[in-house]
């Protein structure tokens, strides 16, 4: 997510704009926190979840489709996915 959305009334705000996905099971380690640069323990659980990271995936927002049945759907073939790249997860920790 990137703070740069629309001005909210009256605060002055910006909102918060979706630019992309963390997926797989590999990202739950990124969604918990485990794995950025400025994590400095529990040692065994940062060691843990930054070995299955390289198996989360990204999805950039213009990819996915839509949601369907409580499952998202991302255009074209899932399997072209890049890992995380670095400069996403730094923003997804600010």
């Amino acid at each position: 997510m990137r703070r740069d959305g629309p001005v909210l009334q009256p605060s002055g705000a910006p909102t918060y704009r979706v630019i992309g996905l963390l997926v797989g099971g590999g990202a739950i380690g990124r969604r918990l926190g485990y794995t950025g640069p400025y994590v400095a323990g529990p040692w065994l659980l940062k060691a843990v979840f930054s070995r299955l990271a390289r198996r989360g995936r990204y999805v950039e927002w213009p990819r996915v489709a839509g949601f369907r049945d409580r499952h998202i759907v991302v255009r074209g073939d899932g399997r072209d996915l890049p890992q995380v790249p670095r400069e996403q997860e730094q923003e997804a920790l600010q």
